[in-house]
């Protein structure tokens, strides 16, 4: 990974966001508020947050304790609440980490491995496999995880260890395939498209949960980082990408990399729809402001409601999307006289976010993931920063 990549990333992470699907028929927003339940934590936990969670309500994320030793965990319901499953522990930011669960029980884990890192899949049943490192033209030695659909399909890269002088290091995107009990791993085009006068970079951050979809974004590197495009494609059983282009655009728009509109896509449900962020300003210009939207499985897109304009401030972000195209993340809501930062649900596009409480003494909220069966997951804090894993039924 580059250095400029990783400035990106830093500034993507650090804008609203964007969705991008049909709309299934308008939703009323909801008439009561959704239940917030704090997860139960460990014994000596000073810190638990979420990942992901699946359609059987099962939730993954990472405990820490005041040693800093990180501890993977699953929360399995339980009668009416959870039971904390433990998958590993590791100093951190050793790991291990988990990024994702599937509807088979199947957890990616992102585990130390010397000075190295490497991805693995966890079974229902316990048992656990390394994803294989692919053969790359430069020296890859570790792989990450960050998403798994429910045919043991895995999205993520491989890349080599930063180089001591400019500290940067190369990778490559990676979608590994399963075959029974092993996966073989599929390298997906980085570079993938020339406008004449340069190369532009596919990056690929989500593949839906149903399988069928790949979504991230198109970008080229400006001075200030890699910006580009929201995009999405078809992915086959053997992982291979099709046409993977701007939702609604042309890559060749691409001339001027920092050229607004600038978007990119970060998850991406069964229908092609997907989230991100929504840019109509070059970065780092006077009175930017970035907003989350929604893009249909055309070419339309919908700028998702927000309380309130922001310049220069990011108002919202969108984290996950269920197949029904709701969308969760965080929004600043009016409080009194005063603006908190709480976890959103956009359940009607055209409507502001549904608000998804906490209990005290905590004082912000973000969701980070919404499934199918009316359940979405994240992580509140207190005034000192202290998270903690929350949930929220929502029907």
């Amino acid at each position: 990974m580059t250095s400029a990549l990783s400035l990106r990333r830093v500034l993507a992470v650090a804008v609203a966001v964007v969705a991008c699907s049909p709309l299934a028929a308008q939703k009323q927003p909801t008439t009561s508020a959704p239940t917030p339940v704090l997860l139960p934590e460990l014994r000596g936990t000073v810190n638990s947050q979420v990942s992901d969670l699946n359609d059987f309500n099962v939730i993954v994320g990472t405990m820490w304790d005041a040693a800093d030793v990180g501890t993977a965990v699953a929360w399995v319901p339980s009668g009416s609440g959870w039971r904390i499953d433990v998958l590993g522990s590791g100093q951190h930011p050793a790991g291990p980490f988990p990024a994702a669960v599937n509807n088979l029980g199947e957890i990616l884990l992102n585990r130390a491995d010397g000075l190295d890192r490497r991805a693995s899949v966890r079974m229902a049943n316990g048992k656990e496999f390394v994803l294989p490192i692919p053969a790359v033209a430069f020296n890859a030695t570790s792989t990450s995880a960050v998403a798994i659909d429910n045919n043991g399909m895995v999205l993520g890269s491989a890349r080599s260890r930063p180089d001591p002088a400019t500290e940067t290091s190369m990778s490559q995107p990676v979608v590994w395939v399963r075959n029974g009990d092993e996966w073989s791993a599929v390298l997906l085009d980085k570079f993938c498209y020339n406008n004449g006068t340069a190369s532009v970079r596919c990056e690929y951050t989500d593949i839906s949960r149903q399988g069928g979809w790949i979504a991230g974004d198109m970008a080229r590197e400006a001075s200030n980082g890699w910006w580009g495009l929201a995009a999405r494609a078809i992915i086959d059983a053997a992982g291979t990408v099709g046409e993977f282009l701007p939702i609604g655009n042309d890559a060749s728009i691409l001339s001027d990399p920092a050229a607004p509109p600038l978007s990119a896509a970060f998850v991406v449900n069964a229908r092609g729809e997907c989230a991100g962020y929504f840019m109509e300003c070059a970065p780092g210009s006077n009175e930017c402001t970035s907003q989350p939207a929604f893009w249909d499985d055309g070419s339309n897109m919908t700028l998702l409601r927000t309380n309130q304009p922001f310049v220069n401030q990011v108002a919202a972000r969108a984290n996950g999307i269920n197949d029904a195209g709701d969308v969760v993340g965080w929004a600043t809501f009016t409080k009194g006289a005063t603006q908190e930062k709480a976890a959103a649900w956009w359940r009607d596009k055209a409507q502001p976010p549904v608000k998804l409480g906490f209990p005290k003494p905590y004082q912000t909220a973000e969701a980070t993931a919404i499934n199918n069966k009316g359940l979405a997951a994240g992580t509140a804090r207190e005034s000192s920063g202290r998270p903690h894993a929350i949930a929220w039924r929502l029907k």
